[in-house]
């Protein structure tokens, strides 16, 4: 299951449903109505899921407990948010993305802790869960611009924690997925200065 790429040893399985993931993202985040990119962003995470599912089986000394349940959490928040939506019209309360937020959290405190998962914690150990917070907080207001302008945060973070930690190759798949998002939201602003709209939530 292991090929050696770039001079790194790599789960070739894992990188098939990472990459079918990030595309499926990309895709998501293009999309100019909020509906579309949570239906769309939750087949994303059950990829990243799998992956993180793949590596843990094959690399029982490097165990992705925590991303298993990140994007598990992600996906469950999607769904939660598109019933909001769709029955109730309305966005996720905030007390809800909280519970979700604290299960996040949760599940990479042990990652935090020496002597675990880690020989010595690193303050950049803290960057993906701190951006998914300020993500999750923007994905239940209703202007998607925000949403979006969180992602690229999240995503660039990323950019940064992949480069920090020697995984380039996935810097390079969120530097495409970051100028995606800013493609997506210079057309939302060209489509809506000649429209003369609004952001659709569907």
């Amino acid at each position: 299951m292991y090929i050696t790429l770039f001079g790194q040893s790599i789960n070739w399985v894992a990188q098939v449903l990472d990459l079918v993931g990030a595309f499926i993202l990309l895709f998501a985040y293009i999309q100019s109505k909020k509906l579309k990119f949570l239906s769309i962003s939750i087949f994303a995470y059950f990829f990243f899921a799998a992956e993180s599912v793949v590596i843990t089986f094959s690399a029982p000394d490097s165990p992705r407990y925590a991303d298993i349940i990140i994007s598990s959490v992600a996906a469950i928040r999607n769904i939660i948010m598109i019933f909001y939506l769709k029955k109730k019209n309305t966005e996720m309360p905030l007390w809800f993305a909280l519970v979700l937020l604290g299960l996040t959290w949760a599940a990479n405190i042990p990652f935090f802790i020496p002597g675990l998962f880690i020989e010595e914690l690193k303050w950049y150990f803290f960057m993906p869960c701190i951006f998914l917070t300020i993500f999750n907080l923007a994905a239940i207001q209703k202007n998607f611009y925000i949403l979006k302008g969180a992602a690229i945060l999240l995503e660039g973070s990323y950019i940064l924690y992949n480069f920090i930690t020697g995984a380039y190759i996935g810097a390079i798949r969120e530097i495409i997925i970051v100028i995606s998002i800013i493609v997506s939201i210079i057309t939302m602003i060209k489509k809506e200065k000649k429209e003369n709209i609004l952001p659709q939530n569907n």
